[in-house]
């Protein structure tokens, strides 16, 4: 446990090689969800795995907390461990921190890999803005005392419903975090890693990724969001080659 910002924030630190290894988790996730890279990885590499606030073992931060906030947090824990460069992987929410990391620290993140990231504004359908505008009508509802609070909860997602109070004000925040600026001006090596049949950030969004990042490589794996769970072997030896070429 390290104490950041008065919070305190999970970390596991694995492996004793020369160089090291950031990994980042997604929403709802915790360090758990990369255990499988980390053993591998640890092999060859100091691997720090972090349980992002709200998640795992860490603390809940503050309800005004923003995805740059987490960016620093991240920043924060490497002072505290003494590492001055390292490897960035990023999965969904784990990769919107990623980017904002290696767009602010170029000097010190040496590459980056971004597995199905989440970052990037959503192409909206008309059933989509067709919820939107009556999510909007209902909230004036509300405001106006004509409805209770809680008709609001049903136009949430499900990793929006199993959140407390303080949490949904962070997701919405994170989610409405478009990147694509810090996105375009990531001038490090950068690796994307992509579920062919993703619908939690489909595929067109990898390929709009991979025209903003200058040089960057993007592989397709077989499966959705969580295709790295299941396709480890292939992960690792793309992010192995991707490292070896550097």
């Amino acid at each position: 446990m390290f104490k950041i910002r008065d919070l305190e924030t999970f970390v596991r630190d694995s492996g004793e090689g020369s160089e090291c290894v950031l990994l980042m988790h997604g929403w709802g996730g915790s360090s758990n969800s990369l255990l499988g890279l980390a053993h591998d990885l640890e092999c060859h590499y100091r691997v720090i795995n972090i349980d992002l606030w709200g998640f795992g073992q860490s603390q809940t931060p503050p309800p005004f907390t923003n995805i740059f906030d987490y960016a620093d947090m991240v920043m924060e824990l490497l002072d505290a461990l003494g590492i001055d460069s390292i490897h960035v992987i990023g999965h969904s929410f784990g990769g919107r921190i990623a980017m904002i990391l290696a767009n602010k620290n170029r000097g010190r993140i040496k590459s980056l890999v971004l597995i199905d990231s989440a970052g990037l504004k959503p192409k909206l359908s008309r059933k989509r803005e067709r919820q939107i505008a009556e999510y909007k009508k209902m909230k004036e509802k509300v405001a106006k005392g004509e409805l209770e609070e809680f008709m609001l909860k049903k136009y949430g997602s499900s990793d929006y419903q199993a959140l407390d109070d303080g949490m949904r004000k962070i997701f919405v925040s994170v989610v409405n975090q478009d990147l694509t600026s810090e996105a375009k001006d990531i001038k490090i090596p950068t690796l994307i890693l992509w579920g062919k049949q993703d619908k939690d950030t489909p595929p067109y969004m990898a390929r709009r990724l991979h025209k903003f990042i200058h040089g960057s490589s993007l592989q397709w794996l077989d499966g959705g969001h969580f295709a790295y769970l299941f396709q480890q072997d292939k992960v690792l030896s793309s992010i192995y080659q991707f490292w070896e070429a550097l």
